[in-house]
Formats: C-alpha cells, sequence, structure tokens
C-alpha cells in the first residue's frame, strides 16, 4: 500500500506547502490485481491539490473520497475539490454538516466567530448529491470500510476548547460522534486512516483490533490529537494496549499531533512510529 501525506502542519522539503490540516492519498492493491486510488481528508483549502500537482497525482482518478469529521481543517477543500473532479462524491457522516464550533462549555456562541465546521452553503445549495452520508459501518469495496466512532474502551480524551451548539444555543462539549475512519485492508494487514482521532487515539486502535481480530499487522495513520499535555494519558493507555505485541503495530502521525509528542510517543512505544511530514510516501 503506497500512502502519500499532501497536506500537514509540517515538511521537510521545500517543495511542499504546509497549513493546519490534513489529507492524504491512498493506492491500495484490489484482489484482481489493479488498484483503488482514496482520498482521506481534503486539508484546510487547495493546498492539497497543489502538493498533489507536485507530486504527479491527479485527484480525477479518485475511486473514493471521504472524509474524517466535520472540522475546517480536514473539510476545507472540499469545494477546490468539487472544482478540479467535479464528478468526486464524499462519504461523511450524517453528523459532519452541524455546527463545530470552538468556546468554553456553558458560553453562548456568535457562529461566525467561533465556527470550525465546514461550509454548510455547500450542501445546502443543492449539493447534497456529492456527498454519501455514511451511518454504522459501511463497505465500500472487498477490503475497503469506512468504520463509525469508536466506543471507548478508554477515557476519552480531553478536546479543549472544541465544543458544539445544543439547542440552548450554548455550547457543549462535543461528543465527536460524526467522525469516521477509513480501514483498507491488504496482504494481511489492516490500515487504519483517522483525521485527528478526537476519539481517543486507544479507542481507535482497540476498536480496529476487535473489529479484525485475523489482522497480522495493524497500522494507524493520521492525527492522533496528542499534543496537550493531558494527551501522555492517551499515549499511556496506547503503550498498555501495545504492550506484548509491538511488532504488530506502527503509527504515522502528524498534524494535530505536533513534532514533540510524535517524539513522545516514539520514545514510549516500542512500535514503529514516524511522522507523516507534507509529501510523504509510505509504504506500509
Amino acid at each position: 500500500m503506497k500512502i502519500t501525506i499532501l497536506s500537514d502542519n509540517e515538511c521537510e522539503s521545500g517543495r511542499f506547502l504546509t497549513e493546519h490540516g490534513f489529507s492524504c492519498w491512498i493506492e491500495t492493491e484490489r484482489s484482481g490485481g489493479d488498484r483503488a486510488n482514496i482520498l482521506f481528508d481534503m486539508g484546510a483549502g487547495d493546498l492539497f491539490l497543489a502538493n498533489a500537482a507536485r507530486l504527479g497525482l491527479d485527484m480525477r482518478t479518485a475511486h473514493y473520497a471521504v472524509l474524517s469529521h466535520g472540522h475546517y481543517d480536514h473539510g476545507g477543500g472540499i469545494a477546490p475539490l468539487f472544482k478540479e473532479a467535479p464528478h468526486t462524491r464524499i462519504h461523511l457522516s450524517s453528523r459532519a454538516f452541524e455546527p463545530h464550533l470552538r468556546g468554553e462549555a456553558g458560553e453562548k456562541y456568535y457562529y461566525s466567530e467561533k465556527n470550525v465546521g465546514l461550509n454548510s452553503t455547500l450542501i445546502t445549495k443543492g449539493g447534497e448529491a456529492r456527498f454519501h452520508m455514511v451511518e454504522g459501518e459501511t463497505l465500500l469495496e472487498e477490503g475497503i470500510f469506512l468504520l463509525p466512532a469508536a466506543p471507548p474502551a478508554y477515557p476519552l480524551p480531553p478536546n479543549g476548547s472544541l465544543c458544539m451548539v445544543d439547542k440552548k444555543k450554548r455550547l457543549v462539549p462535543d461528543d465527536f460522534e460524526h467522525e469516521i475512519y477509513l480501514a483498507v485492508r491488504e496482504g494481511g494487514q489492516t490500515v487504519l486512516f483517522t483525521g485527528c482521532a478526537h476519539r481517543g487515539i486507544a479507542n481507535i486502535a482497540a476498536m480496529v483490533r476487535s473489529r479484525f481480530p485475523d489482522s497480522e499487522k495493524y497500522a494507524i495513520v493520521g492525527g492522533f490529537h496528542i499534543k496537550s499535555d493531558e494527551s501522555d494519558e492517551q499515549i499511556g493507555f496506547l503503550e498498555e494496549l501495545t504492550r506484548g505485541e509491538p511488532e504488530k503495530w506502527s503509527f504515522v502521525s502528524g498534524h494535530c499531533s505536533g513534532r514533540e509528542k510524535v517524539e513522545r510517543l516514539r520514545a514510549r512505544l516500542s512500535s514503529s512510529v514516524t511522522y507523516g511530514f507534507a509529501g510523504s510516501i509510505l509504504y506500509i
């Protein structure tokens, strides 16, 4: 499986642009010998397209496009994608277009100032046909799955000021039930892609192991949302989960994790840990 990081907060080459966002391109081999191309997340704007062009990748060749959750730094590139590849249809949670805002719990909100969600006009102005709303687990084709928000095998992580709006127009903590994941099975391994792991990276790892217990190896790629000091608890949960079988696990992280936390993750886990910079090409 070939994975290309199209958008990330950092890069190691001046060839590529960076932003606070995440996007990756996945090429996986099908049982018939051909390959499936998958675009997972679209970053904060059109930057992922610029990096894709530098790498010779054509978004019009995507068989599937998936949005991990309803935040701008993963879905801000939806409109540029539709312009570049007009026939694209995006798979996403039915809750992704709900209001998602920043602030403190209990605070009254002012939408335009606090919005961290998606551009709602994409779906309200006749764009429904461009989105495939998913509920529960969805099989895209043999070996390619969409999985719903991870159940809490471990305590949910702190998500800071990332909130959503309740019916009384006050902010309440987001449950991130609008988060979905892409699982791709190839050659005895399962690779799971997450946008930010707001439901907890250890919960996501526990979910993929439980759902695909026959996998010889597991890999998780994406943002792990472990940038804050409180997230060390999440690293501890992941350390506990992988203990005794570190060789079965590998992790590629970046974006909302930050370089420092990825280094801490590498120091604490015996499994392989890699930073996925913008422009990185990975083979798993």
